[in-house]
């Protein structure tokens, strides 16, 4: 038993020196593991795309006409370059984060009341397991914790673990748009429609402090500063920094769905049809992306936007940031 023990420890050594990864049988290589399952961007818009690696996760809903069963509905991986696409399996999530060996995300069940369930499965699409009965939004995966939203108490900001155990409750909030930075969690207390605060609070539930009262409808925190669309000024994107100075207005657009990357803002336009618009963190080289009409919203994976073409029956579509291509997901 020693003996077989070494042979198997001598073999990984090696594999681990020749620079091999695990590949499921599948053909998914697992490789550059995901410390951080999704964006905070993408997160608090839906996450239907992930990535880890050289794969793109996805969630392909093709034209809601087709029965559920069709081959184009369902959990899909496929190849940054949009090439070997596969059906994990026939859920249609939300949420999706990709750490590892293993994808998480969310299924709602179609009633009428937030159904919504934390699940986990392997990239192969095998083991899939359900992590909580809590109804749950805003999922982040990071390392092996899970930060979630908790529909079924309230709306208040819970974590466990990767394995769904250890569940607590970190505030006593209605909280929604969540960021995870550090050992903090940055995130809105929803009051009503005019009263929507900025707060952070330690991952541990401890130092809770408001930033900014009444103003924030979405958060997405970068580089020392949050984002946010401002609800007492016409849904303008506005800026200020962590420990709540420095207070700017970045843009007057009417504004959904702000996504910060690499110094510049996605997001969709209100005052042009709800299109896709980008604008530097700054305030300057505002241009439109492309034309389409996005169904709900959109997320951002390595260099493109992904979107339910509304003007293609809600088929999946990605562009390039700067606009300068299209092309159907497959």
């Amino acid at each position: 038993m020693r003996r077989i023990f070494y042979t198997i420890l001598i073999f990984g050594v090696v594999f681990h020196l020749i620079g091999c990864t695990p590949e499921h049988g599948d053909g998914t290589i697992v490789k550059n593991r995901n410390q951080e399952g999704n964006s905070a961007g993408n997160i608090n818009n839906y996450a239907f795309v992930a990535e880890q690696g050289d794969w793109i996760f996805f969630t392909n809903s093709a034209d809601p006409h087709i029965p559920l069963l069709d081959l184009r509905n369902g959990l899909f991986k496929m190849k940054k370059n949009g090439k070997q696409a596969m059906r994990i399996n026939r859920d249609l999530p939300s949420y999706i984060n990709v750490v590892g060996d293993w994808i998480y995300y969310t299924v709602d069940t179609g009633l009428s009341r937030p159904n919504s369930k934390l699940y986990r499965v392997k990239i192969d699409g095998s083991q899939k397991q359900r992590l909580s009965n809590d109804d749950v939004s805003d999922v982040h995966v990071v390392s092996d914790d899970i930060y979630y939203v908790n529909l079924s108490d309230h709306n208040h900001l819970y974590k466990m673990k990767t394995d769904g155990s250890n569940k607590r409750k970190l505030n006593n909030h209605n909280s929604s748009a969540i960021n995870i930075v550090g050992d903090w969690i940055y995130y809105i207390h929803y009051e009503s429609d005019k009263k929507q605060s900025i707060y952070r609070i330690k991952t541990d539930g401890t130092q809770l402090l408001e930033i900014l009262p009444n103003e924030a409808e979405e958060i997405n925190v970068s580089d020392g500063w949050i984002y946010y669309v401002n609800v007492l000024d016409g849904d303008k994107i506005y800026k200020i920094r962590t420990d709540g100075t420095s207070k700017t207005k970045v843009s007057d657009d009417n504004a959904s769905g702000i996504i910060v990357s690499d110094d510049w803002i996605y997001y969709k336009n209100y005052n042009d049809n709800g299109y896709l618009y980008r604008i530097k963190i700054d305030g300057t080289n505002r241009m439109k992306i492309c034309e389409d009409t996005i169904q709900f919203t959109f997320n951002l994976i390595d260099g493109w936007i992904y979107y339910y073409n509304s003007d293609k029956n809600d088929i999946l579509y990605r562009v390039k940031i700067d606009g300068s291509r299209k092309e159907r997901v497959k």
